[in-house]
């Protein structure tokens, strides 16, 4: 992506240097910044994301580490998830398990993805439920052993294990898809997270939906679909491939075989999940009854027949509470009696762009008659395209134990998270000041009064109103007082500013 800069606006103040009762004035007239809900969790001094389920250190001590691991013990089958920690004979000895009762030894519940780690005093032990859980553990552990300043390993025992059957990302915006660099870093990133399931459908993939969704996709952009399926695989990941035919399906023979036609190339580039999203549709691919009809064929012809295919899942045109029918001939009621149980449905909540609230959930559970799948807009732009949307999360329920899963909808610009601030006051078109710099995730709801409080030490009195340039990387978009300018136009806004 280009690099950019920011521009940001605000309103000139007048300060006199070295006044503390003009200082202490306008800092009391700083806004509050919105509290954040949730509640205070005791990590004992360990940083893991996600935050285990329970941590405890029955014992002060630590392990070094600086000799290495020791991973002759581990099966060979589970060789693959150890590539993110060191190896050397001789080191620290790992001893590994999976099963059912191993996990009923730690009081692990029987769920995929559940693990027991501990580091000793002389040994570490991942017991878990299942390879995934293994996987999850080596995480939590490269990530304990990235986090300390030293060689030494705080002694720890962990139980940990999902909320949530199924965790990942739908790329199912309006715009520029990710290219395909950005995708395999993004299933890296979800991987090293412990999210499991990463959902292909870019509205602007011409083989994804209307006119090509017919046709085959070209061998280098097959090519690149199964070095993701791969790479999903490898990081314990369901690599969803979604097809969005309702712009012009004709409910024939024909385009019935070209679905299992597309579905069955896709499986011979290693996809093993498949998608049907029939949202944002006008005509004949709104007909619920011939929607069902087709699902439960293609779940009867093709993915029951198919070995190690997951769940068919469709996202259905009524997919939201605020435009659903929510009658008993309603799109909805009609999936809760016609369409295979074995079919996922795709919900985003009360709205489009939501919060998830029980009152929602139960809505359109009580008519598909199964947990609906979460789709969560957030922080989508699509549909706000200039718009960076940074701020904190909310509006999640966290007692939604009937949610099957939560997938959320990603921006466009895909590293959003990691963002480089260098700000500098520039006055006349002249850098005079640099004001801060942060490295990592930013809010700009926060970073505002930040720079606003800094402005309050500069040596001198401004007499014209500030532009505070904020050097970005990667490339963004603008929010509110925020205006996007590339990184290689800041001259000409020099210019622009002396006039």
């Amino acid at each position: 992506m280009n690099k950019t800069a920011i521009v940001l606006f605000f309103a000139a103040g007048v300060v006199a240097a070295g006044s503390e009762d003009a200082y202490a004035a306008k800092k009391k007239s700083l806004p509050d910044l919105r509290p954040v809900p949730g509640h205070v969790i005791d990590h004992e001094g360990i940083n893991v994301n996600p935050v285990p389920v329970n941590v405890s250190r029955p014992y002060n001590g630590y392990l070094n580490m600086s000799g290495g691991f020791d991973l002759s013990q581990v099966p060979p089958e589970f060789a693959d998830c150890f590539k993110s920690i060191k190896s050397t004979p001789g080191g620290i000895p790992v001893e590994v398990s999976c099963g059912k009762e191993i996990a009923g030894r730690f009081g692990l519940p029987e769920k995929n993805g559940a693990y027991h780690l501990s580091i000793g005093s002389e040994k570490v032990a991942i017991d878990a439920y299942d390879k995934d859980g293994l996987f999850y553990g080596i995480n939590t552990l490269s990530q304990i052993a990235k986090g300390v300043s030293d060689d030494n390993l705080p002694m720890v025992e962990i139980n940990d294990y999902p909320a949530l059957k199924y965790r990942g990302v739908v790329e199912g915006f309006y715009g520029n898809p990710w290219s395909h660099e950005t995708r395999l870093s993004i299933l890296d990133f979800m991987g090293r997270h412990k999210m499991n399931s990463y959902v292909y459908g870019p509205k602007d993939d011409p083989y994804h939906r209307t006119p090509n969704w017919r046709k085959p996709y070209p061998p280098e952009e097959g090519r690149k679909i199964k070095e993701l399926a791969e790479r999903a695989r490898k990081n314990h990941i369901d690599f969803v491939w979604a097809i969005h035919p309702g712009g012009d399906i004709r409910w024939d023979k024909s385009d019935y075989d070209s679905l299992i036609n597309k579905f069955s190339s896709m499986y011979d580039l290693g996809v093993r999940q498949f998608a049907i999203f029939f949202d944002d549709i006008k005509g004949e691919g709104t007909d619920s009854h011939k929607q069902t009809a087709l699902l439960n064929s293609i779940a009867n012809d093709f993915v029951k027949k198919k070995d190690g295919v997951g769940n068919l899942i469709v996202c259905p045109t009524d997919y939201n509470q605020g435009w659903a029918n929510p009658s008993d001939s309603g799109q909805l009621a009609v999936y809760g009696r016609e369409l295979d149980p074995a079919v996922d449905v795709f919900w985003t909540g009360k709205v489009v762009c939501g919060d998830i609230e029980p009152a929602s959930m139960e809505f359109v559970n009580s008519r598909i008659n199964r947990p609906a799948l979460v789709w969560w807009n957030f922080p989508v732009t699509d549909y706000c395209r200039h718009n960076l949307l940074m701020g904190p999360v909310y509006g999640l329920d966290t007692t939604l134990d009937g949610t099957a899963m939560a997938r959320r909808t990603p921006w466009r610009m895909a590293r959003h998270q990691r963002v480089r601030f260098t700000v500098w006051l520039i006055m006349r078109g002249i850098r005079l000041h640099t004001i801060l710099s942060i490295t990592g995730h930013v809010h700009f709801r926060k970073l505002c009064p930040v720079l606003r409080m800094h402005m309050l030490h500069l040596p001198y009195i401004p007499v014209i109103p500030q532009r505070i340039t904020v050097a970005m990387s990667p490339g963004m978009s603008r929010h509110s007082d925020m205006t996007i300018i590339p990184r290689n136009s800041l001259q000409n806004l020099r210019k622009n500013l002396k006039k």
